[in-house]
């Protein structure tokens, strides 16, 4: 009784795993990096006052698409 017990919560649980996502079209990536790439070049001009290192304004950068850059990672 036992082992038909497991068996068939064996059974069960094996059709629950997750089904692959596809990956993705080459237009939904160009559409991400863009919307990155906008993101960047929108505010890349009020970050650089000229005297911060790029490292500097990298991090900024980074910082203020983090949404744009999270949202094209999906």
């Amino acid at each position: 009784m036992m082992v038909v017990l497991l068996l068939t919560l064996g059974l069960v649980l094996s059709g629950c795993g997750q089904a692959r996502v596809p990956p993705p079209t080459e237009d939904k990536k160009q559409g991400a990096l863009r919307t990155v790439t906008t993101c960047l070049e929108q505010h890349v001009d009020e970050l650089d006052d000229g005297t911060r290192d790029a490292g500097t304004i990298a991090e900024a950068l980074v910082s203020v698409c983090t949404k744009e850059w999270r949202t094209a990672a999906l």
